[in-house]
């Protein structure tokens, strides 16, 4: 999806995540990214392309291991990143309110 709209990204990672935790597809199924493509408008068949080349592989992997070396060690997990400090906003579940006090309490430490 990164490749095929990088200026949807934020949407199409909001659609991945309601097709994953809504409707209860799997991420590893290429026919969750079909899907996807085809509600969101894109060629189905270069994001299937994309999903099995070896770039997106790299990326992921790069992205689990700056996940990791910011402290993500379960999912989900919410980070506010300024610098180099890094504060949890959320491990696991947490309400909007939850997120929006420690969102406070982090700026008005600053």
């Amino acid at each position: 999806m990164r490749q095929a709209a990088p200026d949807r990204i934020l949407d199409l990672a909001a659609v991945l995540q309601h097709a994953f935790y809504g409707d209860g597809l799997s991420l590893s199924d290429p026919a969750t990214y079909r899907a996807v493509a085809d509600s969101a408008g894109l060629d189905s068949e270069a994001v299937l392309d994309a999903f099995t080349a070896p770039g997106p592989t790299v990326a992921a992997k790069d992205d689990f291991t700056r996940a990791a070396g910011l402290g993500v060690d379960s999912f989900p997990t919410l980070l506010a990143v300024e610098g180099d400090r890094t504060t949890p906003l959320a491990v696991g579940h947490a309400t909007a309110d939850q997120i929006d006090q420690r969102l406070h309490t982090l700026w008005a430490a600053s």
